[in-house]
């Protein structure tokens, strides 16, 4: 399913380029927040980056559908998981 959503440009631009320092990509965020939103049926605190030259999480999606943290991440990644 496709989602649009209206966004003023420059907030777009902004965004983009948060993620893309996050390791991450604007689709990729918003699959996220609904994800974590439907799993824990409310909103969620996005992790904010500890350190800007941290190497970026790649995360996996499990045959669930849930967001998986590999192995190597860092603790503070796990931590934030397990609490939410």
């Amino acid at each position: 399913m496709k989602l649009s959503i209206n966004i003023p440009k420059e907030e777009l631009e902004k965004a983009e380029e948060i993620f893309k320092q996050l390791g991450t990509t604007t689709d990729s965020a918003v699959e996220w927040f609904i994800k974590t939103t439907i799993q824990e049926q409310r909103l969620t605190a996005i992790p904010k980056k500890i350190k800007r030259n941290t190497k970026p999480i790649k995360l996996t999606i499990d045959r669930d559908g849930m967001l998986r943290l590999p192995e190597d991440a860092p603790k503070e990644a796990k931590d934030w998981v397990e609490r939410g």
